[in-house]
This record gives C-alpha cells, sequence and structure tokens, in this order.
C-alpha cells in the first residue's frame, strides 16, 4: 500500500477470471492503493539484487553459473516465501460467493489467507441469515490454491451481507526489474540477500561440496574459508538474531 498524507490517494481493483470448472464461481478481485507522488516506497530491482547476490557470493558464485542467472534466480525464488513470513505484506482479496459453493481459486500470490470482515454485522436468531459463518480455509488442488469456506455461504447469508467476500492474506513479494512492481524495500536488502545465501549454501550442502568457501557479506557474520556446512550454520544463526 503506498500513502499520502496518511491515507490512500486512490483505490484500484484488479479483476482475474479462471476456466476452471466444478469449482462455483471463479472470480475474484485484488484490491490495493496507490499514489502519484508522495511517499517514495519504490523496491530493489532483481538486477540490483542479482549483482549483490553474486558479490555476497564471493569466488563462490562460480559453482552457480547457469545460463541467464538461473541458479542465483532460484535462490530468490527459495527465499522469497520466507521473507514474506518475515515481512509481511497483506492484501485484499474480494470473493464472487454463490450459495452452496464452498470452495474458490485464490490469488496466485497468497500465501496464507488470514481474516474477512464478511458477515461481521450481528443477527438475531430469528433474523434470516443467522447461523454459523463460514471458516477460512486453503487447500490445494492440481496444483492450484483454492480457498475453502466451510459452512458454505447460504443464499439467506448472501442475501443478508451480500455476494463480495472481502478476503484479507498473506501474500508473497514481488521481484521486478521495474522499482514500482518490486516489493523488496532497500531497508531489507540485507536481510533477504541473507536469506538468498542461506539456499545457495543449503544447495551446495545438499550436492555434498566441503571444500571451503569464502562469502563476502557486508555485515561480517561469516569468516572466510568456511565449509558449506559451517557457513550455513552461521548464516542461519544470523537469521536468528534479525527476526
Amino acid at each position: 500500500m503506498i500513502l499520502k498524507n496518511g491515507r490512500c490517494e486512490q483505490h484500484q481493483n484488479w479483476e482475474f477470471r479462471t476456466p476452471r470448472m466444478g469449482i462455483g464461481n471463479r472470480h475474484f478481485r485484488i484490491g490495493f492503493c496507490s499514489s502519484k507522488g508522495g511517499l517514495n516506497l519504490n523496491g530493489l530491482t532483481l538486477t540490483a539484487l542479482l549483482t549483490s547476490h553474486k558479490a555476497g557470493l564471493g569466488a563462490s558464485a562460480k559453482k552457480f553459473a547457469a545460463a541467464d542467472d538461473a541458479d542465483l534466480k532460484r535462490h530468490f525464488d527459495k527465499a522469497l516465501p520466507g521473507f514474506s513470513k518475515i515481512r509481511r505484506r497483506t492484501l485484499v482479496a474480494h470473493l464472487s460467493l454463490q450459495a452452496g459453493v464452498a470452495n474458490y481459486p485464490a490469488p496466485n500470490d497468497m500465501l496464507a489467507p488470514t481474516i474477512s470482515r464478511w458477515g461481521v454485522q450481528k443477527l438475531q436468531p430469528w433474523q434470516p441469515g443467522y447461523g454459523p459463518l463460514p471458516k477460512i480455509g486453503q487447500f490445494e488442488l492440481d496444483g492450484q490454491q483454492m480457498i475453502n469456506l466451510h459452512p458454505a455461504p447460504t443464499i439467506e447469508q448472501i442475501s443478508c451481507f451480500g455476494t463480495e467476500y472481502p478476503l484479507f492474506y498473506l501474500a508473497l513479494h514481488r521481484l521486478s526489474d521495474e522499482e514500482a512492481e518490486s516489493t523488496i524495500r532497500p531497508a531489507d536488502q540485507d536481510l533477504f540477500l541473507l536469506l538468498a545465501l542461506i539456499e545457495a549454501m543449503t544447495e551446495l550442502v545438499a550436492s555434498g561440496v566441503t571444500e571451503p568457501v569464502s562469502l563476502q557479506r557486508s555485515m561480517g557474520a561469516v569468516n572466510s574459508n568456511m565449509t558449506p556446512s559451517a557457513a550455513l550454520t552461521a548464516l542461519n544463526s544470523q537469521l536468528e538474531r534479525m527476526r
């Protein structure tokens, strides 16, 4: 969310439809706030982070020499979920409910659902729609993350509270070569690169590499010429201190 003078300047909605059959209404919107001017919350570009990651690996970067920096990008892909749980990024999606339908496709960047304010209005037992509200769950179906609402919303509840179900969720951070699209801020660069280094050392350990590595860490927490296993232990210890 980008703020101007403490509030959202402009609210936008993105709409998505998926062609899946037998899962109920396949329509949701993601809401976010944008600003023209105001605070500069641009993120770090993918290219800049790749350059820093390569420098941090030092001579060990030669062990990750796939074309188009594919190895280094893999470290980033593995680091993003952990980073997103430490530096939480919350978005809101709007599901379009159908009576009796419990399962809906989740946004592609969703790590976990958190809460919804749908149906918080207090009803009396004699009013239509009175009954248990759906609880939010998550599962995977054929590689697609799904949202489960249990019990499924009833026609009476939808008539009372509306078809639009605002769902707040923990979202995966984005990496892009466009500063405005990347969500990793300069202040979090060290944390993200630390997580990427942990993934790199984890791969070396899994590959059975025992020769010493020489990492170039700006915070100086890792000594030169440590084995990947020892470096991994030192990096994980540093991560615990940064949480």
